[in-house]
This record gives structure tokens, sequence and C-alpha cells, in this order.
């Protein structure tokens, strides 16, 4: 058996939706998946509300016992949702382990768990989560870890758990694998690490809002989506955009409008009420709060150029940018880290002094294109090897575990 170890819809995490996803590939490419696939979540929805295929079986993570010849699959992320995985994580003794890293920072959470009195988790786990990277120095790392800016815990990846445990890492970039291979100590073996593209975004459907191209008479509409934090460039979003509508015509500038789609954090959604109203725009940004799916596909759709900034944390994956490349509207995306190699329509540079520039480049650019057909995403990763889905590299464990003797 494979159990599959993640957050399930409909929870409000990516990683959620990329867990649908994932199996509806599985189920397409092996029809009989049900019979080999498991899928584990903490206080899992009982009924269809999850969207997993037909025949889907779900448990609970504490009804999760493995045997020697089955499969664990952790899906790792740093968010409040993840924190049931890491702790199964250090708990997996049995069984062959496979971990699917979604965010490359890892220390942090690990810090928070292993001080929280709620976590299994030891300080012991901490230190073997950075000890990967810091050997002897681990433990002094982890003594003054609250010490550091946030800005720096950012750039630890504390992958120790997972790379020590693993038979088989999955990560989704080139910047990931890298990091992960180079930044570790050369005195250690590493288990091999697999580049994979996470699923395409299917169950959802989108409807486009009619356009003329070229129509100035139609409002432009700008969005940027999820949980609005200092690392997603929120704030920088509003000033770019406020510098674009200056520089607009005055019978223009009432046909733009920017959506801020989601809860932000206080502070972020103070920043953005200063903004607006010293640059005179706040009529012409509209912040949503909570959007149930519903809302948020629809408002995705109805945008003509999204925004889906990183810096100076970036996951590996994210469900707003396949939400947004699934609607077949344009995004933007940072140049950085695993979003440098994420198919977008435009890049903008992480550096505060080049940012601001090239988020009023898209918008203009954006602006001028605004209504035609086909948008087109680029690769900005030309060299990059063909890379395949992360469901085929599953499945290939699947049939692999299926013609070993029931001996090993």
């Amino acid at each position: 058996m494979m159990y599959l170890v993640s957050p399930l819809p409909p929870k409000r995490t990516g990683t959620a939706d990329y867990l649908r996803e994932l199996a509806i590939e599985m189920f397409a490419t092996r029809p009989d998946a049900h019979d080999h696939v498991t899928f584990v979540d903490r206080d899992p929805q009982s009924d269809n509300a999850n969207g997993l295929p037909a025949g889907a079986r779900v448990i609970d993570v504490r009804e999760m016992r493995m045997g020697e010849t089955d499969t664990v699959v952790y899906f790792l992320a740093a968010n409040d949702f993840h924190h049931f995985v890491l702790e199964s994580l250090a708990g997996h003794r049995v069984g062959r382990c496979i971990t699917v890293i979604h965010d490359l920072t890892a220390l942090f959470v690990m810090h928070e768990l292993s001080h929280s009195p709620k976590s299994p988790l030891s300080k012991a786990d901490l230190v073997q989560a950075a000890s990967f990277e810091f050997g002897d120095r681990a433990a002094r790392l982890t003594e003054g870890f609250e010490h550091l800016s946030r800005v720096a815990t950012y750039f630890f990846t504390g992958q120790g758990l997972a790379l020590s445990k693993s038979d088989l890492v999955v990560v989704h970039s080139q910047y990931a694998a890298t990091r992960l291979t180079f930044e570790a100590r050369p005195d250690i073996r590493l288990p091999p690490i697999r580049v994979g593209r996470h699923p395409a975004m299917r169950a959802r459907r989108f409807q486009r809002k009619a356009r003329i191209s070229g129509d100035p008479t139609v409002t432009f509409t700008v969005g940027t989506f999820g949980f609005h934090t200092e690392i997603k460039r929120t704030t920088a979003i509003v000033e770019g955009f406020a510098a674009f509508a200056r520089q607009l015509p005055e019978a223009e500038r009432s046909l733009v409008r920017l959506v801020l789609g989601g809860r932000p954090e206080p502070q972020i959604e103070a920043d953005v009420e200063t903004t607006c109203r010293d640059a005179g725009i706040r009529d012409l940004v509209e912040l949503t709060g909570f959007l149930t799916e519903e809302d948020l596909d629809r408002r995705i759709a109805e945008c003509d150029l999204c925004f889906c900034l990183r810096f100076p944390s970036c996951g590996e994956t994210s469900g707003i940018l396949a939400r947004i490349r699934a609607a077949g509207v344009p995004v933007a995306t940072t140049r950085f880290a695993a979003f440098a190699e994420e198919p977008a329509t435009y890049q903008v540079s992480p550096l505060y002094e080049r940012e601001p520039e090239e988020i009023m480049d898209a918008l203009r650019s954006a602006y001028a294109r605004r209504g035609q057909d086909g948008t087109t995403y680029r690769h900005f990763q030309h060299d990059a090897p063909a890379v395949p889905l992360v469901s085929e590299i599953l499945v290939e464990r699947i049939a692999a575990a299926a013609e070993r003797p029931s001996s090993e």
C-alpha cells in the first residue's frame, strides 16, 4: 500500500488542491490505483466534498498502520495545515519513505513545533533538521534561532528529517534540488533527489469574462489572491498599481481596478490603506476579504492580469498560481527560486530597487494587450531538462512495488 499523507480538500491550502489534482492524474494513469493508494489527513472530510476520484480511500492519520512493504509519501509544506505531516514523518519507523517538498524552508516551522507543548516534536528533532547543513554546529544554531531575523530564517532549509528518513525526495524545481545537494555536509550520503512537475489544475472550471480587444471602455482588472503577507509583496503591487494609474489619462483612470482577493494580515491591510489614501486611489482598489472557492475562481477569471509574487520566502508550489494558469489569465511571477522556473507571462525582479519598475512594466504591457486572445506563458528556464510529473514518479513506485516478491 502507498499512503499519501497531506491535507486534503476542502481545507484551504494549495497543497490540498494539489493532492486532488494528483489523485486525478494517478487514477487516470492507473485505474486500479484505489487498490494501491490510501489518502491520509488529520480529521479528513468524511463525505464526497474532498473532490477525490470515486473509490479513493481516505483515513485519519491516527488510523495509519504501516507494514514493512508499505510506502508512505509525506507532502511537506510550511504552514499550520502540515504540522501533522511533519510530526508523522518524525515518527516514521517502518516501510519505505518518500517526501515531496512544497516549501524548501522548514527550519522555522520545526523550531515552532519543537517548542510547542502540543507537538510531539522535540528539540532533538529540531537539531536533526538542521544537522544536514550544520553538523555539530546545529545545536548551537537552534539554541539561538529565536534571535535571528524572520528574513534570515527563510534561508535555512532545515530538511534534515526528510533527508535522513527518505528513500526518495521529490522537489519541484532545479533550484531546490541544487540547494539540497550542495548545501548538505559533504560527509553524508543523500537519498536520491528527483525533480517532478506538479499536477495541472483540471478540477476547476473557469468562465472568462467577455472582452473586446483594445476596447478602452472595458474595465482593466488586476488581481492578487491568497492570504496577503509580506512575502506576497502585496504592498509593492499596490504601489506599482498606484504609479501605473497616475500615468493614465484621466478618462481611463476610472476604468482600472486592483482586486486584493483574500484576507490580509492586519499590518498589510494597514499599509495598503495608507498607500491607497496617500496615492488617491482608494476607489480603484478592492479588498475582498475571505473568498469562497467559487468566488475565488470567479474573481481570478475576471482579471486581465494577476500577480503571484514571492520574496524573500518562496514555496515550491502555489495553488493560486495553478488556478491563475488554469483560468488562462496572464500572470506575473517573481524571478526567484522555484518561481523563476515556472511558466509565466511576465517576471518581476526580487530586488527591491528593480521590483517597482518591473511591476509597472507588466501592468503597462498587459494594459496594452488587454482583450487579446491566446495568453502565452513563457518558460524562462529554456535549458531545463524534461521533467516527469510527480504523479508519474509515484505510479512508477506503485508498479515497482507490485513487481517485487512478497518476501522483500
